[in-house]
């Protein structure tokens, strides 16, 4: 499958982190979903606990996708001479 991830570092890994299911049963966008819909609150503990562990892994990949934006930006700027 080719997705946008591919062009950044570890493109299957964080693809499958946002949207797949076989490392945690519920993939990031799942979550996601869960707190953009009103599904969870600060009183649903295991859901919470769940979130909690999960937020490391969607630190990391965050940051690199930002890191290599900027990388790749200041790259291309450099190669047009700005």
């Amino acid at each position: 499958m080719v997705n946008s991830f591919g062009v950044y570092m570890d493109g299957d890994y964080i693809h499958q982190a946002l949207f797949g299911r076989k490392d945690h049963g519920r993939s990031l966008y799942d979550l996601r979903n869960d707190i953009a819909h009103g599904n969870v609150s600060e009183f649903d503990f295991d859901k919470a606990e769940e979130m909690k562990h999960r937020l490391h892994q969607a630190e990391a990949i965050s940051r690199k996708i930002i890191l290599k934006t900027i990388s790749s930006a200041g790259a291309y700027l450099q190669s047009k001479g700005i």
